[in-house]
């Protein structure tokens, strides 16, 4: 498993946290874990070389 399916899976799995919780503090914090996999997924679009799902479809964006 790469980097970017890493951070794609961990994405998952904070949403579903999300969506289970209602402790406003653990959801900010959850919020910040979404942002900061978000960028970093980003970043590795950003600098993938040829077939980047980027590239494949320049609509492509990371699922919020």
């Amino acid at each position: 498993m790469d980097e970017r399916q890493k951070l794609q899976s961990d994405l998952k799995r904070y949403r579903t946290i999300r969506d289970l919780i209602s402790d406003e503090r653990v959801v900010a914090a959850i919020e910040e874990l979404i942002r900061e996999t978000k960028k970093r997924l980003s970043q590795i679009e950003a600098s993938s070389p040829k077939g980047s799902m980027a590239e494949i479809r320049p609509d492509y964006r990371i699922p919020t």
